[in-house]
């Protein structure tokens, strides 16, 4: 494994060291080919199932992956001066249109990817804060609102969606104009 990536997984733990590893071997094998897709940057038939059953994993969420990265980000940033915090929420379209390409979310099915990453002011990279996804079921306009129907992992219904006055666990209805 790259030497890089055994620091950055320093703080992992998955509660199983099997499951430890095969995150290893996954972050491993996309680092060596961050173009490729899990079926490209697998090396084996065996490997690509291997990597399938570790992201069907119950056990597995988003928060727990991220957990080593974002321990190792916080490390990084506590050596520098000033840190800025960017934000930023991409679209990801999945019904595209074959003539009209790729699309803003409007009455579409995707998934909002909504990320912070820290930065030094030079513009070094420290790592990412904060991921959030969330997959939009449907926008519906309803006087003058767009009444938003988005789907959330149970374990991100509990963070700061939880909070907010429009949202109910495992179907997030929030208002906006």
């Amino acid at each position: 494994m790259q030497e890089w990536l055994t620091a950055e997984l320093r703080t992992l733990d998955l509660g199983d060291k099997r499951l430890n590893a095969r995150q290893a071997m996954i972050l491993d094998k996309l680092a060596a080919r961050p173009k490729d897709s899990l079926p490209g940057a697998t090396c084996s038939w065996a490997e690509l199932p291997a990597a399938y059953r570790f992201c069907d994993n119950q056990r597995i969420t988003p928060e727990k992956v991220l957990a080593p990265h974002r321990a190792a980000t916080i490390e990084r940033i506590r050596r520098e001066a000033v840190v800025l915090i960017a934000q930023d929420t991409t679209e990801l379209v999945l019904d595209r249109d074959p003539e009209k390409g790729f699309g803003k979310l409007t009455s579409q099915i995707g998934l909002l990817d909504h990320v912070q990453i820290a930065v030094t002011p030079l513009g070094q990279h420290l790592g990412v804060t904060r991921c959030l996804l969330a997959g939009l079921v449907a926008l519906l306009p309803i006087g003058g609102f767009v009444l938003t129907v988005v789907y959330l992992e149970r374990s991100i219904a509990e963070s700061w969606l939880a909070r907010q006055p429009f949202y109910f666990p495992g179907l997030g209805l929030i208002a906006s104009t």
